[in-house]
């Protein structure tokens, strides 16, 4: 019976994207999977990860007890819905997300359980792996299950460093509900084991970035005035929060936009807020992925504003809290872009875009030692040209409506808060 499940759950895998085949250089899981099946040797394999998950969860629990007492309302409000409210796996993307709808159909929350995240154990949408070996990652330089303390890390990260208005509130817990996916075998003795869970506070009233950009598109307008379409200072604590983090999957869909104001001239002034934080602070600077770097406000020289909160990064807290979270191996990373960082912005009337230039050599040995280099803005763009794509939103009247929506970033995550 046992046997019957786990095959079902990972026979599938053989259905795998194009996206996904890349990742693992054009392998499926699935052969290297049905031979351990075939032998009997995948049943011990996922009872070792198993294990593995279960010692994870206790071995956080201190610090989960720990930061429950620094978010007690928002805690509270989640009991009392996730005690009563519908909880509902949301059929986009490949890793597991929940909704949690209250009583009145309304969606407040977004939980993820780490071991339902791609190639993790209990992935229930087809994308499972027993596996736990580092040439079998989703994303290069992320270890499996770490989403879930990377989700809270960055919101924690967000308000040391006074902006968290930029990400939702996202706590890490301990949960268990009969709508999560198991393969335990004490589901089959009513016993529901907990799972980690990121639990991120849904947020209202905002699109989808994508949504928003296509809209504009539409409009025909000028660098200028695209430019004026979204709150520079919200783009600017954005584009900051994002190099702390190096999220690899900062694509259009994992951006939120809300009308923060209304213009003179009576135009919608967008804010921005980023969600999906999971696939941040990789244990190597590669995968440079930032979306923003496109918008005209990229262009833009540092302002006085981001300039001091890169020098005044509380990094010793940073590397504390760093450890806390158990993303100790990626700080030698997250120190390098401080460093680069640092050393860039000595240059006067530096913009986002070149910052962003300069972070993605930094996925190469020699780009490493150009990142801190005075060079040109043409030799940069040459350099990283194979590292991500170079392509402004500039002159949208020459460019066709899906043109923003070819952008280089590999979109996994679910759409709209997921």
């Amino acid at each position: 019976m046992r046997t019957q499940r786990f095959y079902f759950s990972f026979a599938v895998l053989a259905s795998f994207s194009l996206f996904f085949a890349h990742r693992l250089e054009s392998e499926f899981l699935w052969p290297i999977i049905q031979p351990l099946e075939e032998s009997g040797e995948l049943s011990s394999l996922i009872e070792e990860r198993i294990i593995e998950i279960r010692s994870l969860s206790e071995s956080l629990r201190p610090l989960i007890q720990k930061e429950a007492l620094k978010h007690q309302k928002f805690l509270a409000r989640f009991w009392s819905i996730f005690s009563i409210g519908r909880l509902n796996l949301e059929s986009e993307g490949a890793a597991a997300a929940y909704a949690l709808y209250n009583p009145e159909n309304e969606p407040l929350y977004i939980i993820k359980p780490t071991d339902e995240c791609v190639f993790c154990l209990n992935n229930p949408k087809h994308y499972a792996s027993p596996f736990v070996e580092s040439r079998y990652p989703v994303k290069n330089h992320i270890p499996l299950y770490r989403s879930a303390q990377t989700d809270a890390f960055c919101y924690e990260l967000a308000k040391t460093c006074g902006i968290m208005h930029i990400t939702p509130q996202t706590v890490l817990s301990l949960l268990s509900h009969t709508q999560f996916f198991y393969l335990y075998p004490e589901i089959e003795k009513n016993q529901i084991p907990e799972k980690l869970c990121s639990i991120q506070e849904y947020l209202k009233n905002t699109f989808s970035l994508r949504k928003i950009l296509q809209e504009i598109f539409t409009l025909h307008l000028s660098e200028k005035e695209i430019q004026e379409r979204f709150d520079q200072e919200d783009f600017e604590d954005l584009t900051f929060f994002l190099w702390l983090t190096s999220d690899i999957d900062a694509h259009v869909e994992n951006f939120r936009a809300y009308i923060k104001y209304v213009s003179a001239e009576g135009n919608p002034i967008y804010g921005l807020r980023k969600i999906d934080n999971s696939l941040s602070f990789p244990e190597i600077n590669a995968g440079f992925s930032n979306a923003l770097m496109y918008f005209p406000n990229a262009l833009l020289p540092l302002s006085n504003r981001t300039r001091s909160q890169i020098h005044s990064l509380p990094l010793e807290k940073i590397q504390e809290l760093m450890s806390t979270y158990r993303l100790e191996s990626s700080y030698k990373a997250f120190e390098e872009r401080i460093f680069t960082l640092q050393k860039a912005i000595e240059k006067e009337n530096i913009t986002y875009y070149e910052c962003g230039l300069r972070l993605a050599l930094l996925s190469t040995s020699e780009g490493k030692k150009l990142a801190v280099k005075n060079c040109s803005l043409k030799l940069l763009e040459h350099l990283a040209k194979d590292l991500i794509k170079i392509q402004h939103i500039s002159h949208p009247e020459k460019l066709e409506k899906q043109d923003l929506l070819k952008l280089p970033f590999t979109s996994i995550s679910l759409d709209g808060n997921t």
